[in-house]
């Protein structure tokens, strides 16, 4: 199913094959980081999951810049959340 995503209608969904096709779906599909999770967490069904697995692969793809900033100005306690993430990223680079 994910080596052929464009032959499967995204389905989302909380079980693992269907809400990795489904992120993999809109990831692929997309120009743009919001693309990618605009049009997961637009799909329905359990978008929170969808919306998280497909924010990790275009966060991965594009990066954090690519993260609009009228998402992030509101985002309470945004810098202890980018300290932690980059703290992450450094230990996984050990």
């Amino acid at each position: 199913m994910l080596g052929s995503y464009k032959e499967y209608a995204p389905v989302p969904s909380l079980d693992a094959l269907l809400c990795s096709h489904a992120a993999l779906s809109c990831f692929m599909d997309a120009a743009t980081f919001e693309d990618a999770l605009v049009s997961a967490v637009n799909l329905g069904g359990d978008a929170d999951t969808v919306g998280a697995c497909c924010g990790a692969l275009a966060g991965a793809h594009w990066g954090m810049d690519a993260i609009p900033e009228r998402w992030i100005k509101d985002l309470e306690d945004y810098p202890r959340i980018s300290s932690v993430a980059w703290e992450l990223a450094r230990v996984g680079e050990r």
